[in-house]
């Protein structure tokens, strides 16, 4: 096992070092200054997941969990996309004793879910007693492999940042993984961390249930195929024991989002048109080799000539959750989804790391059984896996193609482990210099609007972590309502993004949106330097390619009649203040189950305005106002759920009952 484990070791240092991991300041030269930046990921969505774990790290700083995000776009209830993910970044960050910045927290928590799977691939061998050098192959394969950017790989990890969908796919799967181990010996304690892993899963990317339902389903299903048929009831047993523990660990978000699954408007950015567009994308996400080795060991896991001494269970599940995952697939599919929230596409890395252990533990259960006869030595045997993941390694990282490709170009990528943009950039100080100088000078309780972006897609989303205000953007990755108050053209179901990126300069916008300062950069800059209602911020040093101007006259977040009420902001989204003057109080924040204005002393219920914001009627002249989101009674409910299921997972971890051997005689 040390050869594994160094071998592991070895893959995760590359993944560090290629991420830059090891470097986590860089010195920025502008000739006449010279900045230290954190040397974090800065490619398309990798902003807003690191603003995410910044914005989690204040309200844990403050004492509380934020169960509002204010700073985005109007704001949003935390299970609608939930943390587990800025966890993850949160635990490097302490690791890093809170000395090193949470760029570089995000950059290794984005290496540790490259090679994550690995659990997942250790114990599917470990199963069918195949060599340590198979999981070594699946694991390269995972890493060097690209993919397109939903595949699940390199491309959609590292370049496009879609943290959350691969971190859950690899959760799963290591779930998967322990699972299967539970019906090598029936213990409790697989049983355990099986439903921990999962429960990862599901408050990493709630898609993952769907997942999680094919897995319990298909480890009772193959087990039949090697246990005694008296212990198989309790696989199935115990396989629903791990989904339901999973679930009610993971009920403080699985719940409310089905509770409140109709307030959820999710904008579908693609689909499979027809069964040859998936089986294309599928060989896509893993290569036509890996894909064409993976179906001969689907097939031949179930041949009793090939299998008769020692039939691999853990071929045969992987087997089964490749055939139930692609019919899951398939249903969600087409014009009628088997859920609105669910798109297809986005399902394919959890595929994609069946498909690889499927074609690793194809050619080690060749090299294993095959060559016994003819190959008699054991170490030249486990030889042949490695000689695999060698020449894998070779193909995708052979030299050549563009240092940096384009995410625009949504080809898969010819090499693997290319370099993507990192935040050590001219352009990003100049963003963090600007929106420093809006935070210092705009308006106590305004927003900050960012406009364009320069580094790549979405940099504009840094803003939350400089600053605690709230933000507005003309291009935001995701937003769950389409009730938004936004620019001229805008549509909500065609994406999240403004057509005309200027028409943010419009005074009715500004004030609709209590927006107090105005970041932008390009075309936007002459536009915002012509008009009198913008005031330009210049620094000691302007660098550029971002500028900042302070908005005259602005409001805030609350209002009375036509005054503002200064206020302070919390990461949670909780403001308090007192009437300046008598007339109707308006929030500009979502509005959503949950919030609740006290004024005076009595508490009253929002209604919605017609952009989806909140007003609270009449409110008279000094009275103290306090406005904030409290938990819906069902988050309550879920957390009660929580709480049975962390007292059923202490009764597996130290249960001390007899294991009961799960497999025949035949088969082991």
């Amino acid at each position: 096992m040390w050869a594994l484990a160094v071998a592991i070791v070895i893959c995760w240092v590359v993944v560090v070092a290629r991420l830059g991991g090891f470097v986590p300041w860089v010195d920025v030269d502008g000739g006449e200054w010279v900045r230290r930046m954190p040397n974090g990921l800065a490619s398309v969505d990798h902003p807003f997941h690191t603003a995410r774990a910044e914005t989690l790290r204040r309200a844990i700083a403050d004492g509380a969990l934020p169960s509002w995000i204010a700073s985005h776009q109007g704001g949003y209830p935390v299970f609608f996309y939930p943390l587990g993910a800025a966890w993850m970044t949160l635990g490097w960050w302490a690791i890093g004793l809170g000395r090193l910045p949470i760029e570089w927290a995000h950059l290794m928590s984005v290496a540790t879910i490259a090679v994550l799977p690995v659990v997942g691939f250790v114990l599917l061998a470990r199963r069918d007693r195949l060599p340590w050098t198979v999981p070594v192959l699946a694991l390269v394969m995972q890493v060097v492999v690209p993919g397109a950017w939903w595949h699940g790989g390199w491309t959609e990890l590292v370049q496009w940042g879609l943290v959350t969908n691969v971190a859950g796919a690899a959760w799963l799967f290591a779930a998967l993984g322990l699972l299967i181990q539970m019906t090598n010996g029936g213990s409790r304690r697989w049983m355990a961390a099986a439903a921990c892993a999962a429960a990862m899963a599901l408050v990493t990317n709630p898609r993952s249930v769907f997942g999680l339902v094919v897995v319990c389903v298909a480890v009772p299903l193959a087990a039949l195929s090697v246990c005694r048929r008296d212990a198989w009831a309790k696989v199935i047993v115990r396989s629903a024991t791990v989904g339901a523990v999973s679930v009610l660990l993971a009920a403080p978000v699985i719940l409310p989002l089905v509770i409140f699954r109709q307030r959820y408007v999710f904008v579908h950015y693609g689909t499979y048109e027809t069964i040859g567009a998936y089986a294309r994308s599928t060989v896509d996400a893993v290569w036509w080799p890996v894909a064409v080795v993976a179906v001969i060991g689907m097939v031949g896991c179930w041949i009793p000539a090939w299998t008769r001494d020692h039939p691999p269970a853990g071929m045969r599940t992987l087997s089964l959750v490749a055939v139930l995952y692609a019919a899951l697939t398939l249903a969600s599919s087409g014009d009628h989804p088997l859920v609105a929230q669910l798109e297809p596409t986005r399902l394919m890395p959890f595929q994609r790391l069946v498909v690889i252990a499927l074609a690793a533990g194809t050619v080690g259960w060749v090299s294993e059984r095959g060559l016994a006869r003819t190959v008699p030595s054991a170490t030249l045997r486990a030889g042949v896996p490695m000689v695999a993941a060698a020449l894998v390694a070779i193909f995708w990282l052979r030299p050549g193609g563009p240092a940096l490709p384009d995410p625009a170009d949504t080809r898969v990528p010819t090499r693997g482990m290319f370099a993507v943009q990192h935040t050590g950039t001219q352009s990003q100080v100049s963003l963090e210099a600007a929106i420093l100088r809006a935070e210092a000078t705009a308006a106590p309780g305004t927003a900050i609007a960012v406009i364009g972006s320069d580094l790549s897609w979405h940099q504009q989303l840094w803003g939350p972590r400089w600053s605690p205000r709230r933000f507005y953007y003309n291009d935001w990755l995701w937003y769950w309502t389409d009730l938004h108050a936004g620019t001229p053209g805008y549509v909500a179901d065609r994406g999240h993004f403004y057509p005309d990126a200027e028409a943010m300069l419009d005074p009715a916008y500004l004030r609709a949106h209590g927006i107090g300062a105005v970041v932008a950069l390009g075309p936007v800059v002459e536009r915002a330097n012509e008009v009198a209602w913008l005031d330009p911020l210049l620094g000691d040093a302007e660098i550029l390619p971002y500028r900042a101007w302070v908005v005259r006259d602005a409001i805030p977040t609350l209002t009375v009649g036509d005054r503002g009420v200064v206020s302070d902001s919390s990461v949670e989204g909780e403001w308090q203040g007192r009437a300046a003057m008598s007339g109707d109080l308006i929030v500009r924040q979502q509005a959503f189950p949950g919030w609740v204005a006290t004024l005076g002393d009595e508490a009253h219920s929002p209604d919605v305005l017609p952009d989806g914001m909140m007003a609270f009627g009449d409110v008279g002249e000094g009275v103290t106002i306090s406005v904030a989101f409290r938990n819906p009674a069902v988050t309550w409910v879920a957390r009660a759920l929580l709480m049975i299921g962390v007292i059923a997972l202490g009764v597996l971890a130290v249960h001390r009952s007899s294991d009961i051997a799960l497999q025949s005689e035949g088969s082991r």
